[in-house]
This record gives structure tokens, C-alpha cells and sequence, in this order.
């Protein structure tokens, strides 16, 4: 799977990366993010899992990325 969205990082606990598309879907993102992306829109690839993840953030579900994410 494929996603567009805007990358933000959640400083709860340990914090998490949460991916926003354009239709209001947040995805958790579960893989290597640098910190350079933050604020910034990407292009993830990656299998989702229908969770809450660890943060247990109000999300859709955990992309597991599967290549590294790139800018849009």
C-alpha cells in the first residue's frame, strides 16, 4: 500500500509518527522515520495492520514501512 499525507510527530510517552492523508485518515507509522521529515508531506509505502499500535494514539491502523518514506 501507498500513502500520501503529511507526517507529524506525537510526543506522548514515547512519542510516535502518525501519517495524515488528505481524506483525514492518520495511520501510526511503525519503521525508520528521520526527524528531518517531520511537518513534511510523503510518500509512504508500506502493509497495514488494523491496531492502535503502541501509542495507542486515536489512529486507522499501523503502516509497517516496507521502503523508506520520500518526500512528495
Amino acid at each position: 500500500m501507498t500513502v500520501h499525507g503529511r507526517l507529524e510527530r506525537v510526543d506522548i510517552g514515547m512519542g510516535a509518527w502518525v501519517l495524515v492523508t488528505s481524506d483525514g485518515m492518520r495511520l501510526q507509522i511503525d519503521g525508520d522515520v528521520p526527524e528531518s521529515l517531520a511537518g513534511v508531506e510523503v510518500v509512504a509505502t508500506g502493509s497495514r495492520q488494523e491496531s492502535h499500535g503502541f501509542a495507542m494514539l486515536p489512529v486507522n491502523g499501523t503502516l509497517v514501512l516496507t521502503a523508506p518514506l520520500t518526500k512528495a
